[in-house]
């Protein structure tokens, strides 16, 4: 079994990830601007989504697959 847990904040989130006998512990860092427009958030929060996927489930080509299926 994988347990996934997430520390989210403004600049960073935090991710940990124990599978088995493994714990893996990773950053994702961020930055965003108070002026951003909405398509430049969103395109900052699929960043992360693509960064946070790849990091908590490597055997996953894509976070776009993981996004449609929520597999």
């Amino acid at each position: 079994m994988r347990i996934i847990g997430l520390d989210l904040s403004l600049t960073a989130t935090g991710i940990a990830t124990i599978d088995g006998d493994t714990i893996d512990v990773s950053t994702v860092r961020s930055s965003g601007a108070k002026d951003a427009s909405l398509s430049d958030r969103a395109s900052r929060i699929n960043r992360l989504v693509d960064q946070i996927v790849a990091l908590s489930m490597p055997e996953s080509r894509s976070s776009r697959i993981w996004r449609e299926t929520g597999r």
